[in-house]
């Protein structure tokens, strides 16, 4: 019988679904801006979220881009977006 370990390594590369990175986002983006997206306006492609929305609204994303994402990495750890567009 092999250990737990050598059985899960098979799995280390599973990524964190797409939906729960979009729903993570339109929180932290609640969180930070004080403001609504609605979750189609989100979209995770490449480590990257894409925000479809005004570009008031996304230049106010840009100047906090910094504390999004470190409010995503704490709570997607791995997953985590590199970028906000």
């Amino acid at each position: 019988m092999g250990n737990i370990s050598g059985f899960l390594e098979r799995y280390k590369h599973i990524t964190i679904p797409n939906e729960s990175v979009r729903v993570a986002a339109q929180k932290v983006i609640r969180d930070v801006l004080k403001t609504d997206v609605a979750i189609e306006d989100i979209a995770f492609q490449n480590s990257t979220l894409f925000i479809q929305k005004s570009p008031a609204l996304r230049t106010e994303i840009a100047i906090n881009q910094q504390k999004i994402l470190a409010k995503l990495k704490e709570s997607l750890n791995e997953g985590a977006p590199l970028r906000v567009v």
